[in-house]
């Protein structure tokens, strides 16, 4: 059926100037309004997308680095033990350091990644709500419940 025209729509482009125009039964009009809330929900998800992704990478970065670091300062511990210096003293230091401080970030960007993440499921039901919301008045009968069918 596409192609053909259900019904006309009349336009005002001035002040003294209409025009009509055809609209495909598929087809339906969105506001401006409604277009401008739906275009700023989507745009706010592509923000809640990066910082989901920067906070996924920082959590596999201390996952890789709490290990590594962990392993540094045991070898340290043991150098240290055998021959006494102060500079591995000061590298055992640092690696117990970096190890406690990569496990506390790490475990704090998987709680803030999963608060992300379930901003951004409640943003998408939002954006669906206002979609069913908008399809709503165009639905035909069998389709009455979601815009998705």
């Amino acid at each position: 059926m596409s192609g053909e025209i259900d019904k006309e729509v009349t336009l005002s482009v001035s002040k003294d100037t209409r025009v009509s125009v055809g609209i495909d039964p598929g087809s339906f009009l969105v506001s401006r309004s409604d277009w401008s809330l739906l275009y700023k929900r989507v745009d706010e998800l592509k923000d809640l997308h990066s910082w989901m992704e920067i906070a996924k990478n920082t959590m596999w970065l201390c996952i890789g680095l709490g290990p590594t670091s962990a392993l540094a300062w045991l070898t340290s511990v043991s150098a240290y033990q055998q021959k006494p210096d102060a500079l591995l003293n000061d590298a055992a230091y640092l690696a117990g350091a970096i190890t406690v401080a990569s496990i506390i970030v790490g475990i704090g960007t998987f709680f803030f990644q999963r608060s992300i993440a379930s901003q951004a499921r409640r943003e998408v039901r939002h954006v669906l709500e206002d979609m069913d919301r908008m399809y709503a008045p165009h639905a035909l009968p069998s389709e009455k419940g979601t815009a998705a069918s």
